[in-house]
C-alpha cells in the first residue's frame, strides 16, 4: 500500500500546486510509476491511496489502470494513523503487509520485506522518527519521532515498512496515537529488523525534493547529459550542434545571462569516446515548465504570472538586434531555411517514410483536408517575410521542457538554444516571432502532453485519424489567457504565429521517427492548427 492520502506540504504546494506526493514529477513521469516499479517486484497486489477529493486526470487514471493498481480514498481530515487504520479495516487486509510513504522512494537491493524498517542516516533537522535497536536483540527496535541531538547524524525510518501479521498492525494502529508510536508498539509485538536503504529519495520538503530530484538524475544514464550534483555536462554526436550552443551561450550579452544557467564553460577532457565535445551548465534545482504544465497543478493566476515572464524572456530579446549592416541577407537566408525550406524538406521526409505523396488528402476528423502541399503552401504563405522589426536575439528552441521557473526571483532560465539556422554557421540571430510560436505550441498546441501520451488519438488507416488535445479546463483556460496577449504589436496565438506553430509540428515529424504514433499525433495536430486557421 502506497499511502499517498494527504496532499503536499504547503511549501511544495506553491510550486507544482496541491498534489498528492505520489503524483509529484520526477522527470517525464509522476512519483508513483516509480514506486510501483518497486512494489510490482515483490508483490501483485498494490493499492494507492489517494485523498477523497483529488481529481485525477484521464491520463493518470489511464496509466494506474495499465499499471494494475488499485486506488483507495481516504477521507483528507484523518491522521495518517487512523486513515491507514480506516483502509486495512474497511477492505479487510490480512496476511503480510508492506507500507510505503507516497513521499518516499527507496532501494533496498534484493533484501526482503518480512517484519523490516526500511532506515537510512541523515544529519537533516526534520522531526523524523529515529530506529534504535534494542538492548536485547529479541526485542528487535524500537522507534521514536524527534528530531534528534542536533549533535550527530541520525539513524531514521525512511518510509517503508513491511509487517508479517496486518492483524497485529491493526490492533497497533487502533491502540496507539500516532502511526510511529503503532509501529514501535508492533515490534514490541512481532520483533522487527532495520535494513539499510542503499538509495533513499525523500520528497516530504521541498528542500529535500530538489535534492531528491537531482540525486535521481546523478543516478541515471543518458547518452548526452551527465550531472554530478553540482553542473550538468551536454555532449552530442552532433559536433557541429553543441559548438552552436557553446557559441550562444559564449556570445550572449550580459544583460540576457540572467535568463540562463551560469554557463560554466567547455568540455574537452573524460568524455566518452563517441563524443568530441560538451559543455558544463549551473544544475538547476527548479522544475521544467513541462513537468509543471503535464503534472502540476498551479492555478490559473500563477499561470499568467509565469506565462508573463516567458513573454518578458522573448521581449528582452527582441530588444537585441545585429549590427544594420549584416541584417538582411541574412534575414533572407533565416527565413527561406527555417520557415520554407526546413518544413518543406521535413514534411516530404516523413510523408517518403509512410508511403503518402503530398498530393494526398487525410481524413482527420471524419473531414478531408485539402492537398498536404496546399497545406504547406497555406501555412507559409500566413507568415510575413522576417523584417528589421523582427530579427532579433533568438533561443530558437523555446518550448516548456527547455524553460525553467525560479519561484523566488520570478524569472525564467531557459537552456538548449537553438544557436544556428544552417549547420556549421553558429549565430545568435533570428527571428523573435520563432520564439513565440514554439511557446505558443506548448501553451496552445500542447506539446508537452503529447510527448507523455495525454491527448486523444485513433487511426483507421494510413490516412484517416482521429485526434483532440487535452479538454482539461485549466489547459483551455491557459490558453485563452495565452492568446489575449501580444507581443511587438502581434496576438500571441494570431494568424502568423499559429501558422508557425503548425509547421513547427509538421516539420518535426523526422525527428521523432522511433515513436510512430507520436509522430501521428503531431502530424495530425498541424493538419488540425490548418484547419482551425482556414475555416
Amino acid at each position: 500500500m502506497i499511502l499517498s492520502g494527504a496532499y503536499v506540504t504547503s511549501d511544495i504546494a506553491a510550486e507544482f500546486g496541491r498534489l498528492p506526493p505520489a503524483f509529484l514529477p520526477i522527470g517525464s513521469e509522476p512519483l508513483y510509476v516509480r514506486q510501483v516499479a518497486f512494489a510490482r517486484e515483490r508483490t501483485s497486489i498494490i493499492l494507492l491511496t489517494i485523498p477523497a477529493d483529488f481529481q485525477m486526470t484521464r491520463s493518470d487514471e489511464t496509466r494506474l489502470e495499465d499499471l494494475r493498481v488499485r486506488i483507495v480514498r481516504s477521507p483528507v481530515s484523518l491522521s495518517l494513523a487512523t486513515a491507514t487504520q480506516f483502509i486495512l479495516e474497511a477492505l479487510d487486509v490480512r496476511g503480510s503487509l508492506v507500507l510505503l510513504h507516497g513521499d518516499t522512494l527507496v532501494d533496498i537491493g534484493s533484501e526482503t520485506l518480512d517484519d523490516v524498517v526500511v532506515v537510512d542516516e541523515t544529519d537533516d533537522f526534520y522531526p523524523w522518527a529515529d530506529v534504535v535497536n534494542s538492548a536485547k536483540p529479541e526485542q528487535g527496535l524500537s522507534l521514536e519521532t524527534s528530531y534528534g541531538d542536533g549533535a550527530r547524524s541520525r539513524l531514521v525510518a525512511s518510509g517503508l515498512f513491511s509487517f508479517t501479521n496486518s492483524s497485529a498492525f491493526r490492533d497497533a494502529l487502533n491502540a496507539c496515537p500516532d502511526f510511529i508510536s503503532a509501529v514501535d508498539s508492533y515490534g514490541r509485538r512481532v520483533p522487527l529488523r532495520a535494513v539499510k536503504a542503499q538509495r533513499w529519495y525523500d520528497f516530504g520538503s521541498l528542500s529535500r525534493m530538489m535534492r531528491s530530484r537531482r540525486e535521481i538524475l546523478v543516478s541515471r544514464a543518458f547518452n548526452t547529459l551527465t550531472c554530478d550534483g553540482v553542473s550538468v555536462v551536454k555532449t552530442s554526436r552532433q559536433k557541429d550542434k553543441i559548438t552552436a550552443e557553446i557559441a550562444w551561450y559564449e556570445q550572449l550579452p550580459s544583460s540576457m545571462r540572467a535568463f540562463t544557467p551560469h554557463f560554466l564553460g567547455v568540455v574537452r577532457e573524460n568524455l566518452p569516446d563517441e563524443f568530441e565535445i560538451g559543455y558544463r551548465l549551473e544544475y538547476l534545482y527548479q522544475p521544467t515548465l513541462a513537468e509543471l504544465f503535464v503534472f502540476g497543478r498551479l492555478p490559473r493566476y500563477v499561470w499568467r504570472q509565469i506565462i508573463a515572464k516567458c513573454l518578458e524572456f522573448i521581449e528582452a530579446c527582441r530588444q537585441i538586434r545585429p549590427e544594420a549592416d549584416e541584417a538582411f541577407s541574412e534575414r533572407r537566408e533565416l527565413f527561406d531555411s527555417l520557415v520554407k525550406k526546413k518544413s518543406r524538406r521535413r514534411i516530404e521526409d516523413f510523408l517518403a517514410t509512410r508511403n503518402i505523396a503530398l498530393s494526398n488528402r487525410i481524413t482527420l476528423n471524419g473531414v478531408r483536408t485539402p492537398r498536404l502541399e496546399d497545406v504547406l503552401d497555406d501555412l507559409i504563405s500566413m507568415i510575413p517575410s522576417t523584417s528589421s522589426e523582427t530579427y532579433s536575439l533568438m533561443h530558437g528552441d523555446l518550448f516548456f521542457g527547455n524553460m525553467f521557473y525560479d519561484f523566488r526571483a520570478k524569472r525564467v532560465r531557459v537552456v538548449d538554444p537553438r544557436g544556428h539556422i544552417d549547420t556549421g554557421k553558429p549565430t545568435l540571430w533570428g527571428d523573435w516571432r520563432y520564439d513565440l510560436a514554439k511557446l505558443a505550441h506548448s501553451v496552445h498546441g500542447q506539446y508537452d502532453h503529447i510527448l507523455l501520451g495525454s491527448t486523444k488519438f485513433r487511426e483507421f488507416g494510413p490516412m484517416e485519424y482521429e485526434f483532440s488535445r487535452s479538454d482539461r479546463d485549466d489547459l483551455k483556460a491557459l490558453s485563452e489567457d495565452f492568446g489575449a496577449l501580444t507581443m511587438g504589436g502581434l496576438s500571441c496565438l494570431g494568424p502568423e504565429i499559429r501558422a508557425i506553430e503548425g509547421l513547427l509540428f509538421l516539420s518535426m515529424l523526422p525527428m521523432h521517427a522511433e515513436a510512430p504514433l507520436r509522430q501521428n499525433k503531431f502530424f495530425s495536430n498541424g493538419l488540425l492548427i490548418h484547419r482551425e486557421l482556414t475555416s
